[in-house]
C-alpha cells in the first residue's frame, strides 16, 4: 500500500511540473511579445556573475506616484513597447492591453516580472548595448524572454 502511495504522489508531482513546463514552453511559442522600456542600470551589475540586473522604466513612473500595491493596465505601441495607460481602471481590456502587477515600498515600485537576465559567461559586452526587456504574454502572464536593442532585434 505504501508502495502504492508513493507511487502516485510521485506521479501527481511529475505530472504538476511537466504542465508548468509545458504552459511556459506554450506562452514563449504562441503568446504576443512585447518589450518594456529599460531604464539605466549600473554597468557593474553586469559583471555581477553571468547576469544583468533589469529596471524598468514604468518603475520610475511609479515610484513617482501615489499608489499603494496596486495593479496597472498597460497599452502596446505601434512598436509593441509597453505604456501606462490606467492606474485603476481594469474592465473592458482592449486588444492591445493587459494588466500588470506591480509592489510598492517607500520610494520604489517593482513589477511583479523577472529583474535579472541571465547569459553565457563572457557575452557581457553584447547586452551592454540592451534598451529593452523582450516579453512573452498571454494577457495575464509575462515570461522574459530576451533582450532587445534600440531597433528590437534580439541580443
Amino acid at each position: 500500500m505504501r508502495k502504492i502511495l508513493l507511487v502516485a504522489v510521485v506521479m501527481l508531482i511529475l505530472t504538476t511540473i511537466n504542465f508548468k513546463i509545458y504552459q511556459t514552453e506554450h506562452y514563449i511559442k504562441y503568446g504576443k511579445s512585447i518589450y518594456l522600456k529599460l531604464a539605466p542600470v549600473d554597468p557593474r551589475s553586469l559583471m555581477q556573475g553571468d547576469y544583468m540586473a533589469l529596471r524598468y522604466e514604468i518603475e520610475n513612473i511609479l515610484g513617482d506616484s501615489n499608489l499603494e500595491d496596486n495593479k496597472i493596465v498597460l497599452t502596446l505601441d505601434k512598436n509593441r513597447v509597453a505604456k501606462i495607460k490606467s492606474f485603476d481602471k481594469i474592465e473592458n481590456l482592449g486588444k492591445n492591453e493587459f494588466i500588470v502587477s506591480f509592489k510598492k515600498k517607500l520610494y520604489r515600485a517593482k513589477l511583479k516580472i523577472a529583474h535579472r537576465y541571465y547569459f553565457q559567461e563572457g557575452k557581457s559586452k553584447i547586452y551592454q548595448k540592451a534598451v529593452y526587456g523582450k516579453f512573452k504574454t498571454n494577457g495575464s502572464k509575462m515570461i522574459l524572454v530576451n533582450l532587445a536593442d534600440k531597433d528590437f532585434k534580439d541580443l
